[in-house]
């Protein structure tokens, strides 16, 4: 699974382009593309202006030099105290944009909303909302992240004063990915059981269900035997949220509690997630904590 089909707007225009000799004006494009994805030209003017802000900021990226693939979210990632947020390259964490922006165009399709709560049954706007309500609560984790790399390496300051303070963050990142994963929750695209219950169902035999499941744990966490390709096919998504990626960051939290700075070092660190994460994709079989009704869009 290589994260294809997820970002529509791009794969639609891309397909476009090949058919085209021109190229594309993609204010038009972008403006037709949304009357057509909201099944209607006449949808508020907020739900074009939302689409126009990501057109020309998040989606205008034009030095693929330094961020040639879409930026992952720190969140979905080990943590480190190395600068996770400046990552670039293939898989990097680099915005490309500045997070204000997402905000704006979120508001811009949220004031829509209220101004047409026809969509708010529409699937098309169901899944905009959640995926853009999931954009901003992660760039949000970003200072979260920050300020906790800045407690950990702040000179002069007593053991018991840091441990309060990481502490304290650690109640922030907390509420934050729980609020995240109750968002993820609303909408089956963002659960980890659509997920999973496709791989049971995918199984030839019911004996092989449980395989067939640790295979899709496994792909989205640390994606061979021991982490060979971990994180590569990160997800965010509810479930996964609450039971891996918050685990992670709580562990991380009190690995640093625990160790000075001059002593932090990551391989031991990584070696002290690694049986968690083991775990984790060997749980098959289990409930998940994780709810499945469709929540009202608009109480996002």
């Amino acid at each position: 699974m290589e994260g294809q089909q997820t970002n529509e707007i791009v794969y639609d225009l891309l397909l476009s382009q090949a058919w085209s000799g021109d190229p594309i004006d993609t204010n038009h494009y972008f403006k037709s593309w949304a009357a057509a994805r909201y099944s209607s030209s006449k949808r508020p003017a907020s739900i074009y202006a939302a689409w126009e802000t990501v057109r020309t900021t998040v989606y205008d990226n034009t030095n693929l030099t330094l961020m040639p693939s879409v930026p992952k979210s720190i969140i979905e990632l080990i943590p480190r105290t190395t600068d996770m947020a400046d990552i670039i390259g293939i898989l990097g964490t680099k915005l490309t944009y500045e997070p204000a922006t997402m905000v704006s165009a979120w508001k811009q399709l949220y004031q829509a909303g209220l101004q047409d709560t026809s969509l708010f049954n529409n699937s098309a706007y169901q899944y905009d909302i959640v995926d853009w309500t999931r954009q901003v609560l992660s760039n949000a984790f970003i200072p979260i992240y920050e300020k906790i790399l800045q407690i950990y390496n702040m000179p002069n300051q007593t053991a018991e004063t840091q441990a309060t303070q990481l502490r304290t963050q650690e109640e922030q990142l907390t509420g934050q990915l729980l609020s995240l994963d109750l968002v993820l929750s609303s909408n089956k695209n963002f659960r980890l059981s659509t997920w999973l219950s496709a791989a049971r169902a995918s199984a030839p035999h019911p004996a092989y269900a449980d395989f067939f499941e640790y295979e899709a744990r496994n792909q989205i966490t640390i994606w061979g035997p021991s982490g060979q390709l971990i994180d590569y096919a990160s997800k965010a998504w509810s479930g996964l949220m609450k039971t891996y990626h918050l685990k992670r960051w709580q562990m991380f939290i009190d690995y640093l509690v625990a160790t000075e700075p001059a002593n932090y070092d990551q391989t031991e660190f990584q070696d002290v997630l690694l049986p968690c994460e083991l775990s984790w994709a060997n749980s098959t079989g289990a409930k998940l904590d994780e709810s499945d009704e469709e929540l009202d869009v608009g109480d996002i």
